[in-house]
Protein backbone atom coordinates (compact mmCIF):
# COMPACT_ATOMS: atom_id res chain seq x y z
CA UNK A 1 0.00 0.00 0.00
CA UNK A 2 1.52 3.27 -1.45
CA UNK A 3 0.58 5.58 1.55
CA UNK A 4 2.00 9.04 0.59
CA UNK A 5 3.74 10.56 -1.91
CA UNK A 6 5.40 13.75 -2.07
CA UNK A 7 6.41 15.37 -5.21
CA UNK A 8 8.31 18.64 -4.53
CA UNK A 9 11.68 16.24 -3.09
CA UNK A 10 9.80 12.78 -4.60
CA UNK A 11 9.51 10.73 -1.90
CA UNK A 12 7.18 7.45 -1.89
CA UNK A 13 6.13 6.38 1.06
CA UNK A 14 5.34 2.56 1.18
CA UNK A 15 3.75 1.25 3.83
CA UNK A 16 3.24 2.93 7.45
CA UNK A 17 5.70 4.84 9.32
CA UNK A 18 3.58 3.59 12.69
CA UNK A 19 4.25 -0.31 11.65
CA UNK A 20 6.93 -0.57 8.44
CA UNK A 21 7.53 1.75 5.86
CA UNK A 22 10.51 2.24 3.08
CA UNK A 23 10.32 5.85 1.88
CA UNK A 24 12.03 6.28 -1.21
CA UNK A 25 13.72 8.96 -2.05
CA UNK A 26 15.73 11.04 -4.72
CA UNK A 27 18.00 8.64 -6.76
CA UNK A 28 21.91 10.21 -6.66
CA UNK A 29 22.76 7.84 -10.21
CA UNK A 30 22.05 4.82 -11.63
CA UNK A 31 23.50 2.86 -8.65
CA UNK A 32 22.25 4.51 -5.75
CA UNK A 33 19.16 5.81 -4.28
CA UNK A 34 18.11 7.17 -0.88
CA UNK A 35 15.73 4.63 1.12
CA UNK A 36 14.75 5.69 4.51
CA UNK A 37 13.15 2.54 6.34
CA UNK A 38 10.66 2.95 9.33
CA UNK A 39 9.39 0.43 11.99
CA UNK A 40 7.02 1.61 14.67
CA UNK A 41 7.31 5.11 14.38
CA UNK A 42 11.14 4.78 14.30
CA UNK A 43 13.28 5.53 11.52
CA UNK A 44 16.17 2.99 11.33
CA UNK A 45 18.30 4.19 8.78
CA UNK A 46 19.23 7.35 10.13
CA UNK A 47 23.38 7.36 9.64
CA UNK A 48 23.42 5.46 6.19
CA UNK A 49 19.69 5.63 4.03
CA UNK A 50 21.30 6.04 0.52
CA UNK A 51 21.01 1.88 -0.68
CA UNK A 52 23.33 0.72 -3.64
CA UNK A 53 20.33 -0.48 -6.09
CA UNK A 54 21.43 -3.91 -7.50
CA UNK A 55 22.18 -5.48 -3.79
CA UNK A 56 19.30 -3.62 -2.05
CA UNK A 57 16.48 -4.48 -4.28
CA UNK A 58 18.06 -8.39 -4.15
CA UNK A 59 18.22 -8.47 -0.33
CA UNK A 60 14.52 -7.37 -0.47
CA UNK A 61 13.57 -10.02 -3.17
CA UNK A 62 15.31 -12.89 -0.76
CA UNK A 63 14.26 -11.58 2.44
CA UNK A 64 10.35 -11.06 1.32
CA UNK A 65 10.78 -14.90 -0.65
CA UNK A 66 11.61 -16.14 3.22
CA UNK A 67 9.13 -14.40 4.93
CA UNK A 68 6.31 -15.66 2.09
CA UNK A 69 7.68 -18.87 2.94
CA UNK A 70 7.10 -19.03 6.35
CA UNK A 71 10.37 -20.53 6.49
CA UNK A 72 12.10 -18.71 8.94
CA UNK A 73 12.95 -19.31 12.55
CA UNK A 74 13.94 -17.31 16.04
CA UNK A 75 17.27 -16.93 14.54
CA UNK A 76 16.31 -15.17 11.31
CA UNK A 77 18.27 -11.41 10.12
CA UNK A 78 15.63 -9.63 9.53
CA UNK A 79 16.50 -6.32 7.77
CA UNK A 80 19.64 -7.67 6.82
CA UNK A 81 19.84 -4.83 3.47
CA UNK A 82 23.47 -4.24 3.20
CA UNK A 83 25.19 -1.02 5.02
CA UNK A 84 22.23 0.86 4.93
CA UNK A 85 20.98 -1.32 7.70
CA UNK A 86 24.70 -1.85 9.78
CA UNK A 87 23.02 0.05 12.83
CA UNK A 88 20.03 -2.16 13.83
CA UNK A 89 20.15 -5.66 14.41
CA UNK A 90 16.28 -7.17 13.71
CA UNK A 91 14.94 -10.90 14.53
CA UNK A 92 11.89 -12.20 12.94
CA UNK A 93 9.56 -15.05 14.05
CA UNK A 94 6.04 -15.97 12.01
CA UNK A 95 3.55 -16.99 14.69
CA UNK A 96 -0.29 -17.72 12.53
CA UNK A 97 -0.82 -14.64 10.27
CA UNK A 98 1.49 -12.12 11.89
CA UNK A 99 5.40 -12.14 11.85
CA UNK A 100 7.26 -10.84 15.38
CA UNK A 101 9.87 -8.19 14.91
CA UNK A 102 12.69 -7.30 17.81
CA UNK A 103 14.85 -4.73 16.41
CA UNK A 104 18.24 -3.46 18.37
CA UNK A 105 18.79 -0.15 17.52
CA UNK A 106 21.96 1.67 18.21
CA UNK A 107 21.89 5.35 17.97
CA UNK A 108 25.12 6.23 19.15
CA UNK A 109 25.54 5.42 22.42
CA UNK A 110 22.17 4.69 23.34
CA UNK A 111 20.18 1.37 22.28
CA UNK A 112 16.66 0.92 21.63
CA UNK A 113 14.56 -2.43 21.35
CA UNK A 114 11.63 -1.66 18.97
CA UNK A 115 8.84 -4.67 18.64
CA UNK A 116 6.31 -4.68 16.32
CA UNK A 117 3.49 -7.22 15.20
CA UNK A 118 2.70 -7.35 11.63
CA UNK A 119 0.69 -9.22 9.59
CA UNK A 120 3.03 -11.36 7.26
CA UNK A 121 1.09 -10.39 4.55
CA UNK A 122 1.75 -6.98 4.73
CA UNK A 123 5.24 -7.13 5.15
CA UNK A 124 5.67 -9.58 2.31
CA UNK A 125 3.33 -6.60 0.06
CA UNK A 126 5.57 -3.94 1.57
CA UNK A 127 8.81 -5.61 -0.01
CA UNK A 128 7.11 -6.54 -3.26
CA UNK A 129 5.81 -3.04 -3.75
CA UNK A 130 9.50 -1.26 -3.03
CA UNK A 131 11.00 -3.51 -5.14
CA UNK A 132 8.45 -2.46 -7.90
CA UNK A 133 9.40 1.09 -7.28
CA UNK A 134 13.16 1.14 -7.22
CA UNK A 135 13.27 -1.40 -10.18
CA UNK A 136 11.17 0.70 -12.20
CA UNK A 137 13.54 3.57 -11.31
CA UNK A 138 16.61 1.98 -12.18
CA UNK A 139 16.27 3.25 -15.62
Amino acid sequence: MITNMEIGNWKLEIGNKEELAFVIGPKINQEQQEVDIWVSNVLITHFDHLVYLPQFISSLNCEASDIESGKIDSNYVLFNLGPTTDDVSARATISGDNINIVCDLTEGDINRLIHLTIKTNAVVKFYRDTVEALSNRES
